[in-house]
């Protein structure tokens, strides 16, 4: 009889099996503080000191371009794309450049990277995706909601982040199963948006 609290697999060329066990809390704890502690260098402007590479967003209004201080590490360990960059040498990127055809902005950028260094995926920032129709209570299924996973789609795409790449394809696949279940169109006309 297996011990509680553990997992095994079979074995058919050897015909034994292997047991490991369960992740305990402890595990669990320190690996949420380790992707807390990696967002930190993300998040906190103290620790720009740490990093050694920018990637530069021009934004299309006119206004300044934002620069943000990103870890060569960290972005190459969790992405081939970013590994042969710099790999080449580049410290500094242009978003712009890197992925170009499609308009990403700073607000999707800064979910790829949340994403890339906290292997978490949080809620779509505030004032990107939101109707201007008070009445609608399923903003996911408006259009600047979707405009906005499409760019986050386009940029772990093109970073080749495979595993943010499917949980955007299947967020946006669900609202199109909602939509189709509900016939419910997306309606432009009615939410915030710039086509």
């Amino acid at each position: 009889m297996e011990a509680a609290g553990t997992f095994c697999e079979s074995r058919i060329t050897s015909g034994g099996s292997l047991c490991y066990a369960a992740p305990v809390a402890a595990e669990v704890a320190a690996l949420s503080r380790l992707s807390e502690h990696l967002g930190s260098l993300l998040r906190t402007p103290g620790l720009a000191f740490c990093s050694d590479a920018r990637i530069t967003v021009r934004s299309a209004g006119g206004d300044p371009p934002h620069e943000v201080p990103v870890h060569r590490c960290v972005l190459s360990a969790r992405s081939p794309f970013f590994r042969d960059k710099f790999a080449a040498g580049a410290v500094s990127l242009e978003l712009g450049e890197v992925v170009a055809g499609f308009e990403v902005g700073c607000e999707a950028l800064e979910v790829v990277l949340q994403y890339v260094y906290t292997g978490r995926l949080e809620e779509l920032p505030r004032g990107v995706a939101e109707c201007v129709d008070e009445t609608c209570r399923r903003h996911e299924a408006c259009w600047p909601a979707v405009h906005f996973m499409l760019r986050v789609l386009h940029a772990a795409s093109t970073f080749e982040i495979n595993e943010l790449v499917s949980l955007f394809q299947r967020r946006l696949l669900d609202i199109l199963e909602n939509l189709a279940m509900n016939e419910v169109l997306l309606d432009p006309i009615c939410c915030k948006s710039e086509l």
